[in-house]
């Protein structure tokens, strides 16, 4: 824990999965960015097909997993994202590597729980 952290505070992080989910997106040499997502994805029907560099599905659910446990701001762009498991086009694949730049940039982050009294 850094000296910010309240003492009593737990910080969650997830460092492993962080690193397993950049290595399985193959973004090692990218840079981290401020922000995994901004704007609504859509079905993109004309679009070209999904690069299939990496399994689509797995890496959603290791970022949905990220999302629950240690990375609640990843929720808009995990909510977009995950809609096209099914048919994913490039677009969705390059919005799945911008969340993982995302996560390079604020892998320290985590989340920080401070147990206390219940009603407070």
């Amino acid at each position: 824990m850094d000296d910010k952290t309240t003492p009593g505070a737990v910080k969650l992080t997830q460092h492993g999965l962080i690193d397993q989910t950049i290595e399985a997106l193959g973004i090692e040499d990218l840079p981290g960015v401020d922000a995994p997502w901004s704007e609504a994805l859509g079905t993109d029907p004309d679009r070209d097909p999904p690069y299939c560099t990496f399994n689509f599905v797995s890496v959603t659910g290791m970022l949905w997993h990220l999302h629950g446990h240690s990375q609640p701001d990843l929720g808009f762009a995990m909510s977009q994202a995950v809609r096209f498991s099914f048919n994913p086009k490039q677009s969705h694949e390059l919005a799945l590597i911008r969340i993982g730049q995302c996560l390079k940039a604020t892998r320290e982050e985590g989340l920080i729980m401070k147990p206390g009294p219940i009603g407070e």
